[in-house]
């Protein structure tokens, strides 16, 4: 009777949905680190993982969600949020997605050792504790993580899309407001922002880079094939004077 309990119970377990996730961005994430998950268990070659938390249980499971978020997105905006009513947050999430970004509420403690273990392989094992016992590593992004915060992610570094975003959040003010952001490797403060919103984009970068060399290397092309063609000419010239002396003459 006790092992048919035990083994209901296990068969009954689910995730527990932390806090402040929404249960559509809950259930999404969950299937994509299931899916990770269950490939990786698939391979026989790869040694287990001792976790230093329990592996199903929540902690684990940010960390290794927070692990997703920033190898998947080139562009991170941190966001301090205060009195966010429910319907505001709905409201706020629903305009960023539109803008081209992912609000997600975070845990500091658990984001923070991700990020200190962020070079490990697995940031919620026995090794990658070790290593930040041993080692005791900062994060630039530390500083960020004090009070309630969140993250917009961005899955491409496009100054398009944070202009978008500032926007959005203009009207929320101290409600919802950025206090920095990771662009690839670098931390932007806002002033940094401010000024990277106003940027180019990669496609106008592109296109200017492109009228550019049509421009300039267009007539450096022309000079050098009309060069290249006169030198051709020229020895073919020396060539046909030294097979038939004849020519000199004349």
């Amino acid at each position: 009777m006790f092992n048919i309990q035990v083994r209901s119970r296990i068969l009954s377990w689910r995730p527990v949905r932390p806090l402040g996730l929404h249960k559509s961005h809950w259930f999404s994430t969950t299937s994509i680190l299931a899916k990770q998950t269950s490939s990786a268990s698939v391979s026989s070659s790869s040694p287990p993982v001792s976790f230093f938390k329990n592996p199903d249980g929540r902690k684990t499971f940010l960390i290794n969600a927070y692990k997703h978020f920033f190898e998947t997105n080139e562009l991170i905006l941190f966001v301090h949020w205060n009195n966010l009513l429910k319907e505001d947050e709905f409201r706020y999430r629903n305009a960023i997605k539109n803008a081209g970004g992912d609000l997600r509420m975070v845990r500091n403690k658990l984001l923070r050792v991700y990020l200190r273990a962020q070079d490990q392989e697995n940031p919620a094992s026995w090794d990658a504790h070790k290593y930040i016992k041993r080692t005791k590593p900062k994060h630039a992004l530390e500083p960020l993580l004090k009070g309630p915060t969140a993250m917009i992610l961005i899955k491409e570094s496009d100054p398009e899309i944070v202009k978008k975003i500032l926007k959005v959040l203009k009207p929320a003010r101290e409600q919802l407001f950025v206090i920095g952001a990771l662009v690839g490797k670098d931390v932007l403060d806002v002033t940094q922002i401010d000024k990277f919103k106003d940027l180019p984009t990669k496609s106008q970068l592109q296109s200017q880079l492109v009228g550019l060399l049509t421009m300039a290397g267009g007539a450096g092309v022309t000079k050098t094939l009309q060069a290249a063609s006169q030198t051709l000419f020229l020895n073919l010239k020396e060539h046909e004077k030294t097979l038939d002396p004849s020519s000199k003459e004349e």
